[in-house]
């Protein structure tokens, strides 16, 4: 006798162990471009409902703090 809620996550979770699980064919070099792009439409939406912003309008496009990092963490990694 257990809560209902939690016998039917279970009875699910038994259930997709008998589902077959297709090979992926996406390496994970290929995959972080989509992230990438996932997190900066997101990260610039938030952007631009910030109200009140003053750094905004020197800079409309969170593309260049993007550049920045990856500038920053490529020349970290040259120096390690």
């Amino acid at each position: 006798m257990g809560i209902s809620g939690y016998e039917k996550a279970d009875t699910a979770a038994k259930a997709a162990l008998s589902l077959s699980v297709p090979p992926m064919k996406l390496l994970a070099s290929e995959f972080f471009p989509y992230v990438n792009k996932l997190i900066s439409s997101d990260w610039q939406q938030i952007w631009d409902n910030c109200a009140g912003n003053k750094l905004q309008c020197i800079t409309p496009t969170v593309e260049t703090y993007l550049n920045y990092i990856e500038k920053t963490e490529y020349s970290v990694s040259k120096v390690i």
